[in-house]
């Protein structure tokens, strides 16, 4: 069954992408017509833009990695997540086209359908496996070969997992004390792998010599196993380990880097500008004209506050706030609890996070996105290398308006030395968690987690 995992990945990407086009060409017919449609014929363009964030969606969150093992109430909420995500570029597209036919009635049967099918296909999918299994047509036999304490949790979650079709799952102990008469060893797991019909082989070779696990792996290829090597290094690694390749050496990432992938990249620009120019069509042009009316009338001096803060690469650019603080005395310090330099209506707008608001401007430009870690000050960052050595870790990825560690209650500094030391310390992991975890659903629980607290007063800017 491991085997299969692509060409189940490809089967399941490609019905998804024909319930798009299905669902895209039913909701304009019973919306409108056929006829309107074909007058409307830019219409058109909206479907490849939904196929496109279709796949980048799916794969940012690897909604198709590993499909026969995934969790069936994970790809359930997924599903919903990556609907509500087309269900926004389809307000948008109409937005920007000014569309007037096809709207409420069209998004609304265009996501009901698209539920409907990606539902179906999932269901569909579990009632064959299981069809399979008892017919078995499925069944598979699988031998792990190597030291069996060190796999064992490898074993759990294997029987753990009922959609891999695994019916039986021998071991077979190779550790360097069986090298002391391999002839044995080779004559024993070659009963093992007849008698039990085994289809399917993982071999871990813990302490073993290299020599002796190419005769393993050569036995496994007289039976003709599908066969799969499990590194003994595993706790060096992260959950989400990728493989790569320079000529002919395997090379495996000690650290997950997701927005390293350039489609993730992609994925993660357009989101941004998206959510950019929504909020500045719908509400950003009028919020912040009204912000800097008061501004110049509450507080004198400059109304917005440009620094100097740390970015992508560990490369500098031009930070924009609304000045929350008194002119001549701003940025010398970290903003701790009730600073007295904050002004009346600086309080205000860092109640609500409206500072923050001309950091959009920062999102159009590209050097920062909606979601990542807060950018600091150059003077700050050299601080707080002092705190946590692996900071610059946090530049990997652009700097956000919002992020993880905001989300968690982790902004600005606190008054106590000691305390603030382990605040800094918790913030800036908590960063380096989401530059290794970065997903699109994790962008939009941030976002939305934001927007609640900012309600609530909960999530006050530094």
């Amino acid at each position: 069954m491991i085997t299969k995992q692509r060409s189940l990945s490809n089967s399941a990407l490609a019905a998804d992408a024909a319930a798009i086009i299905i669902s895209f060409f039913v909701a304009a017919v019973v919306s409108q017509s056929f006829a309107t449609l074909m007058l409307h014929s830019y219409m058109f363009a909206l479907l490849p833009i939904l196929i496109f964030i279709w796949y980048f969606s799916t794969s940012s969150a690897g909604f198709y990695k590993d499909i026969g093992a995934r969790v069936y109430f994970e790809q359930v909420m997924q599903t919903f997540k990556f609907v509500i995500i087309h269900s926004a570029t389809i307000v948008f597209f109409i937005f920007i086209v000014k569309e007037l036919l096809f709207t409420r009635n069209f998004l609304f049967i265009y996501s009901f359908l698209l539920l409907f099918f990606v539902f179906l296909r999932l269901v569909i999918y579990r009632k064959t496996v299981k069809h399979l299994r008892r017919t078995g047509k499925f069944e598979r036999k699988l031998l792990v070969i190597g030291n069996i304490k060190a796999v064992e949790n490898f074993v759990s979650d294997i029987i753990n997992i009922p959609s891999l079709g695994y019916e039986q799952i021998e071991t077979f102990p190779l550790a360097a004390l069986d090298e002391d008469n391999m002839d044995a060893t080779i004559t024993r797991l070659s009963a093992v792998i007849e008698n039990n019909n085994i289809s399917e082989a993982v071999i871990a070779p813990s302490r073993v010599s290299e020599e002796n696990i190419l005769r393993v792996i050569k036995l496994c290829n007289v039976f003709a196993l599908h066969t799969f090597l499990l590194p003994d290094f595993l706790s060096l690694l992260p959950k989400t380990v990728s493989l790569s390749t320079i000529g002919s050496y395997p090379l495996f990432s000690i650290r997950s880097e997701p927005l390293e992938e350039f489609q993730m990249q992609v994925l993660k620009r357009i989101v941004d500008i998206l959510f950019a120019l929504i909020f500045f069509g719908l509400a950003g042009w009028w919020l912040l004209s009204i912000l800097v009316i008061l501004q110049k009338i509450f507080n004198s001096g400059p109304v917005f506050y440009v620094q100097d803060r740390v970015g992508k690469n560990n490369k500098t650019f031009l930070c924009y706030k609304l000045r929350s603080m008194i002119y001549d005395r701003g940025g010398k310090a970290a903003s701790i609890g009730d600073d007295n330099r904050v002004t009346r209506f600086g309080n205000v707008l860092r109640k609500y996070n409206l500072d923050e608001l001309p950091q959009f401007f920062n999102v159009l430009k590209g050097d920062m996105s909606l979601v990542g870690p807060r950018p600091h000050a150059v003077l700050f960052e050299e601080r707080y290398k002092e705190y946590v050595d692996e900071i610059r870790l946090r530049s990997l990825v652009k700097p956000g308006i919002t992020g993880w560690a905001q989300i968690h209650g982790l902004r600005g500094d606190v008054a106590d030395p000691e305390l603030n030391k382990l605040h800094i310390e918790k913030r800036i992991l908590h960063d380096i968690w989401y530059v290794e975890n970065w997903s699109l659903s994790l962008d939009i629980k941030i976002i939305f987690i934001t927007f609640w607290q900012i309600i609530g007063s909960k999530n006050q800017g530094m």
